[in-house]
């Protein structure tokens, strides 16, 4: 069964990222959308902390890139 979330603006934030990880898991969720801004300030290290333990939960990811998110081409799509 295809089950996603829509998830923006994360902005480096913990306690919703925690959040975001047991709704995954308690919903059989296996699809996520994220529509940019996972870090703060172009911060590199919490973009990678984040997409790392996103994808090792084993569910397919789409990710546009948000202003706040590493130097990147704004608006590429990533997919792992």
């Amino acid at each position: 069964m295809f089950k996603a979330v829509a998830i923006a603006d994360i902005h480096g934030s913990l306690a919703y990222f925690k959040k975001l990880i047991s709704y995954i898991r308690e919903n059989a969720v296996n699809h996520i959308f994220v529509a940019g801004d996972i870090a703060t300030d172009r911060d590199k290290v919490t973009f990678n902390r984040v997409i790392k333990a996103l994808s090792s939960i084993g569910v397919k990811i789409f990710y546009v890139t948000g202003e706040a998110d590493p130097e990147k081409p704004q608006n590429t799509v990533w997919n792992n």
